[in-house]
């Protein structure tokens, strides 16, 4: 199952008010209701879901309620919080491109070994220039964050968040966005 994932630019960035953040994901429509009480980070969608995500392509189908409570193949958002930026990629030979020289570099499975011992910057091979972590350009297929909206049972390339979503994330925020796929 492949998955559109929005996130902060910003690395380190965590919702200061969790609770608040995700009463106003809901304020907005983004979040429908709570999946179980035992697990909070898990959404059935909001009512304007379709209008803060736009879908290309054919009349894409969409599963969007559970058959049973361990049913995790529909199409819902969950919320994720780590300690840590997690690293997460759709293609594992999917090479990251210099911000610079844009030649392609480490590849995503590379990557995922070697980014908690980089000290937040990757050196290009081609140009020797150093780069933030967050700067590399993984073509909508990867992505390094705290804090993930993760949108469920989305096929790579066909959903979008619509600049309206994004332009609130940012509001309710104070932080750029941005969103990947795996």
């Amino acid at each position: 199952m492949t998955s559109l994932f929005i996130h902060p630019v910003q690395l380190e960035y965590l919702p200061e008010k969790y609770s608040q953040f995700v009463e106003e994901l809901r304020a907005i429509k983004l979040l429908g209701e709570a999946l179980s009480k035992s697990n909070e980070a898990g959404f059935l969608l909001g009512e304007n879901f379709f209008q803060l995500i736009s879908f290309m392509g054919c009349a894409p189908a969409f599963k969007l309620e559970p058959d049973d409570e361990n049913d995790e193949q529909f199409c819902h958002i969950r919320l994720s919080l780590f300690s840590s930026p997690q690293f997460r990629y759709l293609r594992p030979e999917r090479p990251a491109r210099c911000p610079s020289c844009r030649k392609p570099g480490i590849t995503a499975s590379e990557f995922a070994h070697q980014y908690e011992s980089m000290n937040g910057q990757w050196p290009c091979p081609a140009c020797d220039e150093r780069h933030a972590l967050n700067k590399l350009d993984w073509r909508k297929e990867a992505g390094l964050a705290k804090f993930f909206i993760e949108v469920r049972d989305v096929y790579p390339h066909e959903g979008v968040p619509t600049d309206h979503l994004i332009h609130k994330l940012k509001e309710l925020t104070g932080q750029e966005w941005c969103w990947f796929y795996a």
